[in-house]
């Protein structure tokens, strides 16, 4: 017979064997985690957009939509350099949409 040592070392060895095999069958681990985010841009698709109806009704629903999103909104004019920086500013530190007006938005024309 084998004596002690002997058998602890036969039961050892057995038990490293099973242990390798059964280790040696299982998949590699992959070095990054299922499901992780990745970052993926893509430029945005090009739109047109048909309006119909009087200015004043493509007005009043253009505001109704911005409204619904955004309840304050910052507006200057788009020829005044100064106003316009400020107004950058102040949209940005409200996280509020800029609206630029033309030189000819309150005459009615």
């Amino acid at each position: 017979m084998l004596g002690r040592t002997g058998t602890a070392l036969v039961i050892s060895v057995a038990a490293l064997g099973t242990a390798w095999s059964v280790s040696a069958g299982a998949p590699a681990q992959p070095s990054r985690a299922r499901g992780s985010l990745v970052a993926r841009t893509h430029p945005p698709v090009p739109v047109t957009s048909v309006l119909a109806g009087t200015p004043q009704a493509i007005a009043a629903g253009v505001a109704l939509d911005l409204f619904a999103f955004a309840p304050i909104v910052v507006t200057t004019s788009a020829s005044q350099s100064a106003d316009l920086a400020s107004a950058i500013g102040q949209a940005s530190r409200a996280h509020a949409p800029l609206l630029l007006t033309s030189a000819q938005a309150g005459t009615g024309g």
